[in-house]
């Protein structure tokens, strides 16, 4: 079988199991592990991915696979028919000991999700409750003089549950959809959407199951360290820790958008970090910034930042790199020029700052300091020994909030000039693939 054809069947299986590695595959491997079949490598995401990425080159290619990438392939195809067996098999068993129907007839749920009240961030407390396998209602914390919602439930895909619920007071509508899996189980998780006036508002949450008995003595409650604060320790742990994530569990569409002027203030509103946005709205940028003294003062010096500036729009052309010259010295007689550049450095993915010596106070170390300030990847290139010792001690991870920070310390800027080179592309190399 050709390279080609390989590459064709890896897509297919990657693309099939994109959305069932967390479920349907995790089951199967539970499954075989009942049986006392246990092999770590399994049909995991990431060794389907890498090696997708890995033929990509050779989607065109009638040539034979080579013999490394053609043993993963045939262990991932072999195991992806394995499963495919295993599947057909397990749904009618599922059938046999109960329709969906059946196991969530008459079931409770507490119903926990973020709530920003008057009185500060809480977690909420609500009960959910589905009856003959249908009717659903939901006792909530106040929400604008709405407490009580009702309405139906439906199946999809024979795993989501879809609650459409409407209030009873206001007729608000609130729309949930969560994982349920085929039988009734511990926790699951879910989206809401629902509005506030003109605001929607969509989020995550967590039910956890209850017994049905307990459901009539049981009142929507706030939850807090300082409020409920015994009942707010009894939630479990990590469903605490999960509604506490900002970034996950509660977004408001801004209000009053209608056009792009408005949608642009809006988005502008929002810091520039690193890690808020999924992708770059234009090319990524590179920034590079020098002291006064290092580059006006030193043409040769100056000669080497263009040639880094050079290769790097060489070896990446879908960047753009951005080198300002300082003009002049940072004192108190200076016009500051550089302030132009802070909005250079917000749109930026990545600051480099060159300097050999830092004795004097300079634009570019304010620059850093603002690259630092915005989260960006910033890359240090330093005589060693001129730097504070705290700035090569701090790291983060691309996921986190905070700078990015890679330190290169040099002896000789024009004899370590190539090292540096290599460096900084391989950096920028790793990053953006």
């Amino acid at each position: 079988m050709s390279a080609k054809h390989y590459y064709e069947k890896i897509e297919k299986l990657f693309t099939e199991l994109r959305d069932q590695v967390e479920g349907g595959v995790k089951d199967f491997y539970t499954w075989r592990e009942t049986k006392g079949i246990i092999d770590p490598r399994g049909l995991k995401a990431s060794t389907i991915s890498n090696l997708r990425t890995d033929l990509y080159s050779l989607k065109d290619k009638d040539a034979p696979l080579d013999k490394k990438n053609k043993k993963k392939a045939d262990r991932l195809i072999d195991e992806y028919k394995k499963y495919r067996v295993w599947l057909a098999k397990s749904i009618p068993v599922e059938k046999e000991q109960g329709s969906f129907e059946n196991n969530f007839k008459n079931c409770s749920w507490f119903f926990y999700y973020f709530r920003q009240a008057n009185s500060g961030a809480h977690l909420a407390r609500a009960i959910l409750s589905l009856e003959d396998g249908k009717k659903v209602t939901l006792k909530s914390v106040s929400d604008n003089d709405e407490t009580e919602y009702e309405g139906q439930f439906s199946l999809w895909h024979n795993r989501f549950g879809v609650f459409e619920l409407q209030g009873k007071t206001t007729k608000k509508k609130l729309s949930l959809q969560a994982f349920l899996g085929t039988k009734q189980k511990e926790l699951a998780l879910g989206f809401y959407v629902t509005s506030d006036f003109e605001t929607l508002i969509s989020g995550t949450f967590v039910l956890q199951q209850i017994n049905d008995k307990e459901v009539e003595n049981l009142e929507p409650i706030l939850l807090s360290h300082t409020t409920n604060k015994e009942e707010f320790n009894n939630v479990l742990l990590p469903i605490r820790r999960f509604l506490s994530l900002k970034s996950r569990n509660h977004f408001r569409l801004p209000r009053s958008i209608y056009d792009k002027h408005l949608l642009k203030e809006s988005i502008d509103k929002y810091e520039p970090n690193r890690s808020a946005f999924f992708f770059s709205e234009n090319r990524p940028v590179v920034f590079i910034s020098s002291p006064y003294e290092f580059t006006s003062l030193r043409e040769k010096e100056k000669q080497h930042i263009i040639e880094l500036k050079n290769r790097l729009e060489k070896a990446f052309p879908y960047l753009d790199i951005e080198y300002t010259e300082e003009k002049e010295k940072l004192d108190k007689n200076s016009t500051p020029e550089f302030i132009h550049n802070l909005e250079r450095i917000k749109r930026a993915t990545y600051f480099i700052f060159i300097s050999p010596v830092s004795e004097k106070p300079t634009a570019s170390i304010v620059e850093m300091s603002w690259a630092l300030a915005f989260s960006k990847h910033v890359l240090l290139c330093y005589k060693r020994g001129t730097i504070p010792e705290i700035l090569p001690k701090l790291k983060s991870s691309k996921s986190s909030n905070h700078a990015q920070i890679l330190t290169i310390q040099f002896d000789d800027f024009e004899k370590d000039f190539e090292e540096i080179c290599d460096r900084i592309t391989l950096e920028i190399m790793n990053d953006t693939q």
